[in-house]
């Protein structure tokens, strides 16, 4: 966990289920991004302003290829086999349903980083 996380309080549409969706199925696909690279680090980050929450998931593990980079935030979609794919998928519909964006890069350095930002204020529309 980063030294700067700090989260006060949940903005007022957002669940702590919500949260535990989102982080736990990041931290996970984190986790396993990492488990057959030759150096394994995830960093979690939470931060938030007036305006928004800031949830920020690093990992050290091979880049996103560009020809699924759309194709990752839909369910059903994986790359790690049969009856899998819908973590990451439920855990944009939660974001996008929170008035958020979820977001990912390839790092030049190498891993990934995955970036939720929700809004302090206001419930989205249901995300499809």
């Amino acid at each position: 966990i980063a030294p700067e996380t700090l989260l006060t309080t949940l903005p007022g549409q957002l669940t702590s289920g919500d949260m535990v969706i989102i982080l736990g199925n990041l931290i996970e696909n984190a986790l396993e991004a990492v488990a057959k690279s030759p150096v394994k680090q995830v960093i979690v980050s939470i931060t938030e302003n007036t305006s928004q929450i800031k949830m920020s998931i690093k990992n050290s593990g091979l880049w996103i290829d560009d020809e699924v980079k759309e194709a990752i935030y839909q369910r059903g979609f994986s790359s790690k086999g049969e009856n899998r794919g819908y973590g990451l998928a439920l855990a944009a519909e939660k974001v996008h349903i929170n008035n958020g964006t979820i977001s990912h890069t390839n790092l030049p350095e190498g891993g990934v980083v995955f970036e939720v930002l929700i809004s302090q204020t206001g419930r989205g529309d249901r995300y499809e």
